[in-house]
């Protein structure tokens, strides 16, 4: 009886020195796993201590940022979003969120992320471009305009936001809006091909195809390799009652072809060939 009790003893005492055990004891040693760049062992050990306390800030966010610092950004958004829900807005967690939302494309995530910096003192207009571009992948246009429009308002300085901006324009105001932003960009950067093209396209949506012809035949003399001008010349010949530009379209579409992916130009070509027998 007496060897019987001295091997329970033993047996708890070997038990006992297992390793951590106490949730203060888990995230001890996870966190300091952690800050020793062992990420699976810091996991193993955090996530053993969520377990037994599943509510633990420190705990959700380390193991989020351990799969984070391992390019395993599902599942550490996973686990930063359940931090966030226990704990909404706090600037630490928002902005690992942000980061890991755009690099996983979750669009929406990263824009409530930045709205989290706003909320807790960040300026909103610090965000327009950033916000822009988030609205623009996530197939906002309005969005896009709005946040354009107030930087816009503001002053802007990247030749490229003009042309942006125009082009949310177009979509969800007017083309008279279109024009005027396009307008304001050639006073102030000059004549550059790409805001030439984006005129010649706000033509064309206008129907007024012969103003739009001209310049995209304009731009194209300059350029003769350009697959984009002659795919968007094309578009505006084809648009018109003349046999010969449709057979001129066809010609450019079949030129382009090889180089315009976004649109699928193999049955645009098969129309005309059936509209010009």
């Amino acid at each position: 009886m007496k060897k019987f009790i001295i091997l329970i003893s033993l047996i708890a005492f070997i038990a006992g020195c297992g390793g951590p055990d106490s949730v203060d004891e888990l995230k001890s040693a996870g966190l300091k796993a952690f800050s020793d760049g062992k990420y699976v062992e810091a996991r193993k050990l955090l996530l053993k201590a969520i377990e037994k306390s599943p509510s633990d800030k420190d705990l959700l966010f380390f193991v989020g940022m351990s799969y984070k610092r391992e390019y395993y950004y599902d599942s550490a958004l996973f686990y930063l979003k359940r931090a966030d829900l226990l704990y909404p807005k706090q600037r630490e967690i928002n902005k690992e969120i942000y980061e890991v939302a755009v690099a996983i494309g979750e669009w929406e995530y990263a824009m409530k992320a930045i709205m989290v910096m706003i909320d807790t003192g960040d300026k909103l207009e610090d965000y327009y471009y950033q916000l822009a571009d988030l609205n623009a992948r996530a197939d906002y246009p309005y969005n896009v305009f709005f946040y354009l429009r107030r930087a816009y308002l503001k002053g802007m300085d990247d030749p490229n936001r003009f042309l942006q901006l125009a082009n949310a324009a177009a979509i969800v105001d007017s083309l008279e809006v279109a024009f005027q932003i396009i307008d304001s960009a050639i006073t102030r950067f000059g004549e550059t091909p790409q805001f030439l093209l984006s005129k010649a396209k706000f033509y064309a949506y206008r129907e007024d195809y012969k103003t739009s012809e001209k310049m995209l035949r304009s731009l194209l003399a300059a350029d003769t390799a350009s697959p984009e001008y002659k795919f968007n010349l094309a578009n505006v010949l084809g648009a018109q009652d003349s046999k010969e530009k449709k057979k001129e379209a066809l010609k450019l579409y079949q030129e382009a072809r090889p180089f315009i992916r976004e649109f699928n130009i193999d049955s645009v070509i098969t129309r005309f060939e059936e509209e010009l027998k």
